[in-house]
């Protein structure tokens, strides 16, 4: 059985400030039970995943390969799931460039990029780029 911990929008926000999530907990949620390979998703309010983790107390705790969690080792919830015998696996992430910032960064970019683009075509067509 897979079950995947989500952090809440109250605790994204607090982690990462005002204005995150880009996404809603439910939308990110609903997201992950379209994966075949979900079970159950969990939503969190706490800062970490540590009481989810006593309370589950799962076989396998996997957690992604980054800078924020690189004392793992040192840290509550690798030494709970240890407690009771079971495994943590850390591995670099899946999808390094799918986040939701980094989507609708992208966007907004392209959005920019047409709408210069459109600006410099009237531009050139009226001449007034032209070097003197």
């Amino acid at each position: 059985m897979l079950v995947v911990g989500l952090p809440s929008n109250v605790a994204v926000e607090r982690l990462k400030g005002k204005g995150r999530p880009l996404l809603d907990e439910l939308a990110r949620a609903e997201t992950l039970t379209y994966l075949r390979s979900v079970d159950y998703v969990v939503i969190f309010d706490h800062p970490t995943i540590l009481s989810c983790l006593r309370a589950l107390q799962p076989d396998v705790f996997f957690t992604v390969d980054e800078s924020w969690n690189s004392g793992l080792k040192k840290s509550p919830e690798y030494k709970e799931v240890r407690s009771y015998g079971g495994e943590v696996v850390l591995a670099p992430r899946q999808s390094p460039y799918l986040s939701a910032s980094l989507i609708i960064n992208k966007a907004a970019g392209d959005l920019v990029k047409d709408i210069f683009r459109e600006c410099l075509d009237t531009a050139n067509k009226q001449g007034s780029l032209r070097e003197k």
